[in-house]
């Protein structure tokens, strides 16, 4: 166990400002047809994989027909969902870890952060060492069969919600996420939203802003895998903490 906490306290550090991801083998599985399921980190859409730590996990299920199934694991596994055959309809993949701490000791590179993920006022007059505390939320959409239903919230502390069904849906309009802290809407909020178009290398990128009722709603073309991402920065009332960031994903892939 010491072995595996070292490890994990290796790998938090430099995936600190990185997206986390799940990534499906298969986005739209026939029904009765097993499917497994990456947790990956890294940047523009490209990272590396990682196995199943149960420490690191404080969530791992999938929900449908608003049944939670826990996934079950074995240390070590990879990928970290390994095959399964998940029920008929849209079956999503909800992944919370546990938290990790990171120290910014360079102000630049916590400046960089910030203003990527859309609050630059945070580095405002901030002096280093910044520390945060952190914590991944993510979830995926997958079409199991016909891969009818609707996503809906499953109490993370921060999530996003697809008000579409990327499966079942007319996408001519776009597709619509909310994002929520606690349960509330966020709005006024930016998102990021990472495109990428099978056979692709690299994904294109774009940010959105939530409405007054914490949705937004983006363009979407077909073929394409989309990652949806944001990051709540709160301050945090620990001690030698300055900063709390939950970060919110979520995964799914438009029919070709």
């Amino acid at each position: 166990m010491r072995a595996t906490a070292l490890v994990l306290s290796l790998i938090a550090a430099p995936a600190a400002a990185h997206e986390f991801w799940i990534s499906p083998s298969d986005y739209t599985p026939a029904a009765g047809e097993a499917t497994s399921a990456d947790i990956r980190v890294g940047e523009e859409f490209a990272g590396a994989t990682y196995a199943y730590f149960p420490n690191s996990i404080t969530r791992f299920d999938v929900v449908s027909g608003g049944t939670a199934t826990p996934v079950d694991g074995t240390i070590g596994d990879r990928p970290a969902m390994g095959p399964a055959v998940l029920p008929e309809g849209l079956a999503v993949i909800v992944h919370e870890t546990s938290n990790s701490r990171l120290r910014y000791d360079e102000l630049e590179r916590f400046e960089r952060f910030t203003a990527h993920k859309g609050f630059p006022e945070v580095a405002e007059g901030a002096e280093v060492p910044v520390t945060e505390v952190y914590r991944r939320y993510a979830k995926s959409l997958i079409g199991v069969g016909a891969g009818e239903g609707s996503d809906a919230e499953v109490g993370l502390y921060a999530e996003l919600t697809a008000r579409t069904n990327p499966y079942t849906d007319d996408l001519s309009g776009g597709f619509s996420v909310r994002l929520t802290e606690a349960g509330a809407p966020v709005p006024d909020y930016q998102i990021e939203v990472f495109a990428l178009p099978e056979g692709a290398e690299e994904a294109g990128i774009e940010t959105y802003t939530t409405d007054a009722d914490g949705v937004a709603t983006f363009p979407v073309e077909p073929g394409t895998e989309y990652m949806v991402d944001s990051v709540l920065m709160r301050p945090s009332d620990r001690d030698g903490v300055d900063w709390m960031s939950h970060w919110a994903n979520l995964t799914f892939h438009t029919p070709g």
